[in-house]
């Protein structure tokens, strides 16, 4: 199966590098590689130009924002599955799409795996030990293969400027059924927009929603995030949720995949 990762940048060089050489160890003929930058300035586009890999592509031009660029990488992508692995993120180091999809009857459906999200010293697998289905309602997008079938059709809406990453994930498993595949895909930094909780992008989630125990609980995190060091409210926040990550975990990781929906009266 072909597969097309996109990366998505804007003004992060050293972060782009980081992203890049961790991508390069899994091109082969079956993968291909675009690279979004809509930087303000021309050096990563000096960089993108000195890239020499046959499976490496780049657009560098302005664009609307994050989820207009990643639409862009979406326009371009050719393969039978899509991952997202934006500026910073990174492939875990015992990944292989092989191995997702070794033993798997994947038929169109999108995967799902483990995520370590990073703060300083601090690891932690997301979704925790025994707490695998709630991959099912809170995946990263940077550990989602999205299937050609889903992708080739749906785009990020443009009016969610915070979390439309979670709004496209959960289209996608709802209208393809999903499979959790027991693999750590990536890491990634928290930190970014999407995982802060500052007056400007609480009031940006609240224009997005109407639920009113949704902005509640988002009034709640912010409150603790002023109150708080950052990476104490990240431990705070993975209370329960979340296991802190060390090599001491791996053996602990769930050994079988999980399919959404189950059955019938799982599907909304």
């Amino acid at each position: 199966m072909r597969l097309t990762i996109i990366t998505v940048v804007y003004n992060e060089l050293e972060s782009l590098k980081l992203t890049i050489d961790s991508v390069v160890k899994h091109l082969d003929e079956d993968v291909e590689y675009w690279i979004i930058d809509g930087s303000s300035n021309t050096e990563i586009n000096s960089y993108l130009e000195d890239l020499d890999h046959p499976n490496i592509k780049w657009v560098s031009e302005p664009d609307e924002g994050l989820y207009h660029a990643m639409n862009k990488g979406i326009d371009r992508a050719t393969g039978d599955f899509l991952i997202f692995m934006n500026a910073g993120d990174v492939f875990h180091v015992e990944f292989s799409f092989d191995k997702a999809l070794l033993g798997n009857d994947v038929n169109n459906s999108v995967l799902l795996g483990y995520s370590i999200e990073v703060y300083g010293e601090d690891k932690y697998l997301r979704p925790g030990l025994g707490r695998e289905d709630d991959v099912f309602n809170a995946p990263s997008h940077q550990a989602t293969f999205y299937p050609r079938s889903f992708y080739s059709k749906n785009k990020y809406q443009l009016h969610r400027p915070i979390g439309g990453d979670a709004y496209y994930t959960a289209d996608a498993i709802v209208q393809c059924g999903a499979l959790f595949v027991p693999l750590i895909i990536c890491e990634f930094a928290l930190g970014g927009i999407s995982s802060s909780y500052n007056i400007a992008s609480i009031k940006l989630r609240i224009r997005q929603i109407d639920s009113k125990s949704y902005v509640m609980r988002l009034i709640i995190k912010a409150v603790i995030w002023r109150c708080l060091p950052q990476s104490l409210f990240y431990r705070v926040l993975a209370l329960k949720k979340y296991t802190r990550f060390s090599n001491t975990t791996l053996p602990n990781l769930y050994k079988n995949t999980i399919s959404y929906p189950r059955d019938s009266s799982d599907i909304n």
